[in-house]
């Protein structure tokens, strides 16, 4: 796996009853190593690159545990998570070309040219070149952690590169690498009884870009931050960060299929910072609430008022002070979407038309309200309908604005 791994037991144990059971997890995790190293050309993996596109071919039951976990996230995130992108990284001479370039032609196939037939014999549709290195890491750790269990270890920490996971509830302090500075660490908090792992350009740049692919198109990642996944089992969360990388989007539905929880992390000024675009379900919600009444009582009092020419009764007086106070506080709302909304939807170019419309427009509702108190007389007219129709535009963007922000996001 090209890696260290390190494995902690909590349990109170004799010395020789603890290098046995940490002894049989390392012999798992060889044993993953073995038969699932792409960089070994005497290996199953190599073995099976070699032949399944010509023949079908029986496997060992963790190799075919392994690429039977890999077709389900495969198919669960609509192809990007792919082991298929073996051939990209051999012409980028980031894998070894063990095959001389039999398989490695410049046609896109995909992980779905991978049959997985009964007896754990395998077989390929396409020439493909599968890379398990996205999931046997994680796969390896959950393996050493299903051998301590099984020695009866109730407590304990297998570490394989970052991949890492924790048996039992004794927690473990967890701290990220800055993607922007390596000598530095953050921490983020503690984790028991789950698995974290962590994608990231650290130490895989080159000409092309990074190691990380984005298997729809075969290009490398433009990113300099890091992508952190919390799941039940490693092989899981190894997986899918990949799928929140390509993504990038912390929420991608795949996640709930699998239990999991993503991070999305930012370095500003020495921080490292965790976030989501989607706004929090509160946050929302009063969003939506402030909105439909800044909109009610702004059109009934327009109505009413400017159109209808009513004579003023206390009704309008207190809807127009009731529109006053809830633009203040939408105010207050528009200045935390900011801070990590607006910020984090310009970084990843979310949804960025429309937001900026309504950015725009919104800005203009402000200035132009407050023209309605404190510009020239002679303006009046002229900014209270510039008020009106920019509001009235407003009422009809948002919804638009959130309907493609959702259609974006399920697409991802």
């Amino acid at each position: 796996m090209g890696t260290f791994v390190e494995i902690k037991l909590h349990d109170a144990l004799s010395p020789e009853l603890a290098y046995a059971c940490m002894d049989k997890a390392f012999t798992a995790i060889e044993t993953v190593q073995q038969l699932m190293s792409f960089h070994d050309s005497q290996s199953e993996l190599s073995h099976l690159n070699q032949n399944a596109f010509y023949h079908t071919v029986q496997v060992h039951p963790l190799t075919y545990a392994v690429l039977k976990r890999a077709q389900r996230i495969f198919y669960a995130s609509y192809g990007l998570f792919d082991c298929s992108i073996a051939n990209t990284l051999v012409n980028w001479e980031l894998l070894p070309d063990h095959l001389q370039q039999n398989h490695t032609d410049q046609t896109i196939h995909s992980q779905a040219h991978l049959q997985l037939l009964g007896d754990n014999s395998v077989r390929f549709t396409q020439p493909i070149l599968l890379d398990l290195g996205g999931i046997a890491k994680g796969f390896a750790v959950d393996l050493a952690i299903y051998s301590l269990k099984k020695s009866g270890i109730k407590n304990a920490v297998v570490n394989a590169g970052g991949d890492l996971r924790i048996l039992g509830h004794i927690a473990e302090e967890i701290v990220i690498r800055d993607p922007q500075n390596l000598q530095e660490f953050h921490a983020l908090g503690a984790l028991a009884n789950g698995a974290l792992a962590t994608s990231a350009s650290y130490f895989s740049k080159t000409e092309h870009g990074n190691a990380l692919v984005n298997p729809i198109n075969r290009q490398a990642l433009d990113s300099e931050h890091s992508f952190s996944v919390i799941a039940p089992t490693a092989h899981v969360a190894d997986a899918l960060t990949k799928v929140v990388a390509i993504s990038q989007n912390p929420q991608h539905p795949c996640l709930k299929l699998f239990a999991a929880q993503a991070m999305y992390f930012l370095v500003t000024s020495g921080f490292i910072m965790s976030f989501s675009i989607k706004i929090p379900h509160l946050q929302r919600y009063f969003l939506y609430l402030v909105w439909l009444t800044l909109a009610v009582t702004g059109v009934y009092f327009a109505y009413s008022q400017d159109w209808q020419m009513q004579d003023p009764s206390d009704l309008t007086v207190n809807i127009l002070k009731t529109h006053g106070i809830t633009a203040a506080i939408f105010l207050v709302i528009l200045g935390s979407l900011i801070a990590v909304h607006i910020r984090l939807a310009l970084r990843i170019k979310r949804n960025l038309i429309t937001g900026l419309i309504m950015l725009s427009l919104m800005s203009i509702l402000a200035i132009s309200g407050t023209g309605l108190y404190y510009s020239p007389e002679e303006w009046h007219e002229n900014v209270k309908w510039a008020h009106i129709w920019i509001g009235l535009i407003c009422i009809l963007w948002l919804p638009l604005h959130i309907m493609i922000g959702i259609y974006q996001r399920k697409s991802n």
